[in-house]
């Protein structure tokens, strides 16, 4: 089991190296470039998102080249477990303990809104993946659009605080 404070550091790493990260639909830490990444981006690309990505493969490749590549629910589950790659057909948020509303949450739950996630860090800030061409971006939670703060089961809390 994780601790709040160990989901947060990684969520900080990043964040501090966010230089050295994308945002790509469906990736979960996976190299820019790799045939995991590039099958994603064209699927998205070819399904709708053309005008969110801005740009064709060999140019995103180029201008995100050496990058790791997270979307928002892979950035959680790295966060979460410490690993990369997760399974796409595993993103089952079942696995979330309890509803508190914003302001009522604890640092290292999951921040949750329709179709995207990000980390509560604690004193009222997150951290999250937001969307195509954009990196590891950090706000304020009561500014955000959240709609929900959401404890999850496999990560200890002990001695996480409200805000």
């Amino acid at each position: 089991m994780t601790s709040w404070d160990t989901m947060i550091k990684r969520a900080l790493y990043i964040y501090a190296h966010r230089d050295e990260y994308t945002y790509c639909l469906g990736a979960s830490g996976q190299m820019v470039g790799s045939p995991t990444v590039n099958n994603l981006f064209n699927y998205y690309y070819k399904n709708g998102y053309a005008a969110k990505i801005g740009m064709d493969l060999e140019t995103w490749n180029r201008t995100h080249a050496g990058k790791k590549a997270f979307d928002c629910s892979g950035f959680l589950d790295y966060c979460r477990n410490g690993k990369t790659g997760h399974d796409l057909t595993s993103h089952n948020y079942g696995i979330m303990e309890e509803y508190p509303d914003l302001v009522k949450g604890v640092a290292g739950a999951c921040l949750w809104k329709y179709g995207h996630v990000g980390i509560d860090i604690g004193y009222g800030f997150y951290v999250h993946f937001p969307n195509w061409n954009r990196t590891c971006e950090f706000g304020k939670i009561l500014e955000s659009d959240f709609t929900k703060s959401v404890k999850i089961t496999d990560i200890d809390y002990e001695g996480a605080n409200n805000r």
